[in-house]
């Protein structure tokens, strides 16, 4: 008879039978039932070929992981995976912006999904996520995604899209970039997201040129180009000059929102 693993669930805070956590839903490893990738751990710097990612035994019951958790991820894989190429706003050249409104997605759910995952991260022992530390935000995190608190303030969202067929489109990892104030980034399922922990410690060029980028209730937007994939992980601001009329439309519209 198969041992049961029992111990306290990191979200609800019951003693339960703990299951095989993913800390980044498989799904978001892109055909992860045929193929391979690779994980990086981002405090060694060495990389392993794997199936289903990494997971952690140790922190999630089935209820909050499967039902709670996961109808964050799926709310993400719906957007991310399955519709985006509905929502594409406008193309020059190989850049594409998306543009989902308030009726095309969750926005709670949606951005739960990100604070889930750097939440996950923050809290589970494994090695590769060991430089994830959330410090007092975790718990702000936790009440957040547990709808104890409404704070929109902290864990800013802004998502680049890589085009498909990409060779580095299956690489998967989660780091804290170096900046001056605590960023994360996500790279998977062809994705580079950053999660900025405290709007106020955003960099001003950041708002500048991305301010109307920014996850928010009423829109999100996704920015797929070419020339920041080729830049790999290298300045964002790379893309103001590699896509002059692409970003020419996007001030112009922005400013006429007041966004930028």
């Amino acid at each position: 008879m198969k041992k049961q693993n029992i111990g306290t669930c990191k979200f609800c805070g019951q003693e339960k039978e703990l299951i095989r956590a993913h800390i980044i839903p498989r799904h978001f490893y892109l055909n992860y039932e045929n193929e391979t990738f690779a994980a990086i751990n981002t405090k060694t710097g060495n990389w392993k070929q794997c199936k289903t990612g990494t997971y952690d035994k140790n922190i999630l019951c089935a209820e909050c992981d499967n039902n709670i958790l996961g109808e964050f991820d799926y709310e993400a894989y719906r957007i991310l995976l399955k519709d985006i190429y509905n929502f594409a706003e406008y193309k020059y050249n190989q850049n594409i912006l998306y543009h989902l409104t308030e009726k095309d997605f969750d926005y709670t759910l949606f951005r739960n999904f990100f604070i889930s995952v750097l939440w996950r991260a923050s809290i589970s022992k494994t090695e590769e996520f060991s430089n994830i530390n959330l410090g007092p935000y975790e718990d702000i995190a936790l009440n957040i995604m547990q709808n104890k608190i409404d704070n929109d303030t902290n864990f800013k969202v802004l998502i680049f899209k890589y085009p498909k067929g990409l060779e580095n489109n299956d690489i998967v990892y989660l780091s804290k970039i170096k900046a001056k104030h605590a960023t994360y980034c996500l790279s998977m399922a062809g994705y580079f997201i950053l999660v900025f922990i405290n709007e106020k410690n955003i960099p001003l060029d950041y708002i500048k040129y991305y301010g109307g980028f920014f996850l928010n209730k009423e829109n999100l937007y996704i920015l797929e180009s070419p020339y920041f994939y080729k830049k790999h992980f290298q300045h964002i601001y790379d893309l103001k000059d590699s896509s002059k009329k692409l970003i020419s439309y996007l001030q112009k519209k922005y400013d006429k929102l007041g966004h930028i």
